[in-house]
């Protein structure tokens, strides 16, 4: 008991003070202050945690140097991320499905990543159970299995490291990822194995048999925080563990030197600087950039600038790359030199600027200052000497420390800042100089990191998120300018308009990309949506790769026309006048009508007369709204919206917004029937039927329903608004893991009733275990549904986990498919909504084995229990649930039980029942130990008088509907 106290309280520690690895002269005093340790004593800790395994001791010459949380089975699957490959081959895998370069925080695709950034998906979280993870949060997770890797020192990949017990390898960080293009004459290692160090690291991991290519398959990549690489001195984030969530733009302390680099860094950079003061508009930047990176496509030019993360910083911002700048980051003003408090700033090996930060920012004119305004003199001397910045004079040397640094926004503290993308923080200036003489109600805000989504989108993308409020207020900028939305000027100081339309066809043509251009402009057919970001940006981060056509024109629509075989574009006048008419759904029904010299011209089935000759009809669009990725305005996608016709031949949209999203998110992923509540209506609707039509399921009338996109009559870069018929923005997703056969889950109902095809696996197993004892001949399954209701679904889990006994899996739990039969629909409904409620249990069974819900083994028993629901058409409908139950340990039931009597001290059984050797009847008394799964309505058959025999049937293998 002592070890597992142990164990757990230094892996909290680890985890949480820690980044999961520490030096062991760092940890000692921590330990000492944890009472386990004291008791036991320190060296005696240190030994029985050397034997638990899920600690890596990095132990030189017999002492303890460096201890991290280990799990050795916590690797990542090499079959799943290899290039080529996005799902592993192998059954029953015991590898984690998960991007190797997000475990290492380098991964810069985040919600694009085609090998998954989730470590709560199915298969994840039953590896995690396997592993005694389950208890652990993603994060700690995720550390765990980055500190259960050897991993790359960066320290060594930048200015060296010098520390003779770094826990990390000494080797060159490009050649591991296969990006190092210097060879032999690169000045970092290539060999994984030929220094002492290395082999020492390999050894500890127990790695060191493996070959280099299968340690290069292992071997990490960490992204190291500015705190790892010298910031101790100076700051501290407000967590030790600081988050490697979202590395989009990790820092270094590389510098401008280009011994190290090639010309095109140093060209990009002094022209970024130059021409921009430091920083522009991704798009300007594509426009003004003349020769530069000229060989490179857009898509190329993105990663080129990944790649370069040590000089360059992009600012994405709901998926779109806004800004690009130049960056350092040890380009900074030492804010110790600059405390009013204290004398200055008295390490004498500092590695940042002793200047005066409003010199910096423009706005000191003192010639009497009491800082320091040359980048000449001192210790600025041989700062400015390490960056390799000695070709930049000392303005722009000033323009590269606001780059690399958060600045705040002068438009924000003059007339107000409407930028959603602007890159500075919204944030009061004279707060930062304590100068504010508003207070806590100042209209431009005091708090720079917990402020809302604008100013962590900046902080972000410097990766100073979860860094300190005060050490913020002491490290941001606060500009010299007046407002700069009116000012002509650009650069780190001022914000660039969005480029014309001509500057973005000017853009694109210096992309080198004309073949790829002509390609989709020649033969568009082939494309099955127009990209929405080129539309609405003019750029697209994704070519020449990108798998959706970019419209000429930047329309969010294009018509085509079949002729000779391929698909022709029509005319965009022309266009648009077919693109107003298909919107207009007060003509949806008429079938055939003429335009633009087309006669009988139909929209339903996508053709038309021309001059005689009949020809089809094809339209893109940006793909719908319900496929935006996380984070995207809904906006940019094409607005479906759903209507049905009423009894006057009107024609009126579905209503809430919620409902409209579910509608189209259902029609998109296949689901042909949706059964949904609307006030006292029980409706359903069917979109394989031509037309798509309406039901209302209690008179069987039905109506035609349809779909059409709101209509968009647009400028170029004007962005269109979001339909008030419609969610403003994506649904919040459920938070809670459901099963992956389920439909998408419904975002207008609590729960939904899924029917199941008669040609469905599911149906077959249902309808196999209901006439297991049910007479085929007497009964005829009507419908199967599934039941979906998450919310009951997490509350079973939930159940399921906490009757797991110590060391065993959810799966070691008994659970069982058992039969529930109810007499009305609205009991039916009611279990569907809310589950079995035992408090109900006498109503209709009794309470022989228990005051609690009854469920039975067979079809035939429950049965019993239903009654014949005559609808208006006649029909004898009845409901029984197929559900699982969680019956665990059980016992024999008795009348007087509210409860399950103990079976140990302290601890009761989890259900009862009729016969312990063989049970038929389960009693429970935790409704969240059930789960109504299957909903089977069904009707006896009307046996035939012997005066009329049915006629002989060959095959009377039952009937599905």
């Amino acid at each position: 008991m002592a070890d597992e106290r142990l164990e757990k309280e230094v892996t909290t520690l680890l985890l949480t003070e820690f980044d999961g690895r520490a030096k062991f002269g760092k940890l000692r005093r921590s330990l000492y202050q944890n009472k386990t340790v004291r008791d036991i004593g320190l060296r005696s800790a240190l030994r029985r945690i050397s034997n638990i395994n899920k600690f890596l001791v990095f132990e030189k010459n017999n002492k303890v140097n460096c201890l991290s949380v280990f799990c050795k089975d916590a690797s990542i699957c090499c079959g799943y991320r290899r290039r080529g490959c996005e799902t592993c081959k192998k059954e029953n895998c015991q590898k984690f499905h998960v991007c190797k370069y997000f475990i290492s925080g380098s991964c810069t695709r985040r919600f694009s990543c085609r090998f998954g950034h989730d470590l709560s998906n199915e298969a994840n979280r039953r590896l995690s159970d396997r592993l005694g993870l389950s208890s652990f949060s993603c994060e700690d997770i995720r550390t765990i299995i980055l500190c259960s890797h050897p991993a790359v020192c960066e320290e060594y990949n930048m200015d060296g490291c010098d520390d003779d017990d770094c826990p990390d390898l000494h080797v060159c960080s490009r050649f591991i990822k296969q990006k190092c293009t210097a060879g032999a004459c690169c000045k970092f290692e290539h060999s994984i194995k030929r220094s002492d160090h290395n082999m020492w690291v390999l050894d500890t991991f127990d790695v060191s048999h493996l070959t280099d290519e299968e340690l290069r398959e292992i071997i990490l990549v960490r992204v190291v925080s500015d705190r790892d690489i010298g910031l101790q001195s100076q700051m501290t984030p407000a967590s030790s563990t600081l988050s490697l969530w979202s590395s989009f733009t990790a820092t270094s302390t590389l510098s401008l030197a280009t011994d190290d680099t090639d010309e095109s860094v140093v060209d990009v950079f002094s022209f970024l600087l130059k021409r921009f003061s430091g920083r522009a508009r991704f798009n300007t930047f594509l426009t003004e950039r003349g020769h530069l990176l000229g060989h490179l496509g857009l898509a190329g030019i993105i990663d080129w600038l990944k790649d370069n993360k040590d000089r360059f910083l992009l600012y994405v911002h709901r998926s779109n790359l806004n800004y690009v700048s130049v960056y350092n980051s040890r380009a900074r003003a030492c804010f110790r030199f600059y405390d009013p408090r204290k004398s200055g700033c008295d390490n004498k090996s500092c590695k940042y600027f002793h200047v005066c930060r409003k010199f910096v920012a423009g706005d000191c004119v003192s010639t009497l200052c009491n800082y320091s305004h040359s980048f000449s003199s001192g210790s600025n001397a041989k700062v400015r000497s390490d960056l390799k910045l000695d070709e930049f004079t000392d303005s722009e040397i000033c323009a590269i420390i606001r780059c690399s640094n958060p600045t705040i926004c002068v438009n924000h503290n003059t007339s107000g800042c409407h930028l959603d993308d602007c890159p500075d923080l919204h944030v009061c200036s004279k707060n930062t100089f304590n100068q504010c003489t508003s207070g806590d109600g100042c209209k431009f805000g005091h708090v720079i990191r917990d402020s809302g989504e604008h100013n962590a989108y900046v902080l972000k993308t410097f990766h100073m998120d979860t860094w300190r409020e005060d050490v913020l207020r002491r490290l941001v900028i606060a500009k010299k300018g007046e407002h700069t939305e009116t000012q002509e000027n650009v650069g780190a100081s001022a914000i660039q308009r969005a480029p014309s339309v001509g500057q973005l066809q000017k853009a694109i043509s210096t992309l080198d990309l004309s073949k790829s251009v002509n390609d989709k402009d020649i033969f568009p057919g082939k494309y099955e949506y127009i990209c929405a970001k080129y539309t609405w940006t003019g750029a697209c981060p994704n070519i020449p790769f990108c798998p959706h056509y970019h419209h000429p024109d930047r329309l969010p629509y294009l018509w085509l026309t079949a002729e000779d075989g391929q698909w022709r574009r029509i005319p965009t006048s022309d266009g648009v006048q077919l693109e107003t008419r298909f919107c207009e759904y007060d003509d949806v029904l008429k079938k055939e009508f003429n335009i633009l010299g087309m006669t009988r011209m139909d929209f339903c089935a996508m053709s038309a007369v021309l001059k005689g000759a009949p020809v089809k009809l094809k339209r893109l669009s940006a793909p719908s709204y319900v496929t935006a990725t996380p984070g995207t305005p809904l906006n940019f996608y094409t607005q479906w919206v759903w209507y049905r016709q009423e009894r006057d031949g009107r024609y009126t949209p579905f209503y809430p917004g919620a409902l409209q999203y579910t509608l189209e998110e259902k029609y998109l992923k296949g689901q042909h029937k949706y059964y949904f509540e609307f006030e006292d209506l029980r409706l359903m609707v069917d979109t394989q039927s031509s037309p798509m039509i309406q039901t209302n399921l209690h008179t069987h009338g039905s109506t035609v329903v349809f779909r059409r996109p709101i209509f968009v009559l647009t400028k170029n870069a004007d962005f269109p608004k979001m339909s008030s018929l419609l969610l403003s923005e994506a649904p919040a997703s459920v938070l809670h893991q459901v099963p992956d056969y389920w439909a998408a889950v419904d975002r207008f109902q609590d729960y939904e009733l899924v029917e199941l095809d008669s040609d469905d696996p599911e149906y077959d197993a249902v309808q196999r275990q209901f006439f297991s004892t049910m007479d085929i001949n007497g009964h005829n399954i009507v419908h199967v549904f599934r039941v979906q209701n998450p919310v009951l679904w997490y509350k079973y889990c939930s159940a399921r986990r906490a009757m797991t006994p110590r060391g065993q899996s959810h799966e070691d739990v008994a659970e069982r498919q058992l039969f529930h039969g109810t007499p009305t629909l609205q009991a039916a409904r009611g279990i569907c909504a809310n589950s079995f409620d035992f408090r109900r249990s006498g109503e209709n069974v009794g309470a022989v084995w228990g005051k609690g819900a009854y469920f039975s083994t067979t079809a035939k028993y429950s049965h019993s229990y239903t009654r014949a629901h005559i609808t208006l058409t006649g029909d004898p409908l009845r409901f029984m649930f197929l559900g699982r139950i969680l019956v665990g340990q059980y016992t024999l039931g008795h009348s007087s039980y509210t409860k399950p009597p103990e079976r140990d001290r302290l601890k009761m059984y989890d259900s009862c029942v009729n016969d312990l050797s063989n049970p038929t009847i389960f009693v429970i008394f935790d409704l969240t130990q059930s789960y109504p799964e299957y909903l089977i309505e069904y009707s006896d058959v009307v046996q035939p008088s012997p005066q009329n025999p049915p006629p002989q049937v060959k095959n009377r293998r039952h009937r599905r509907r």
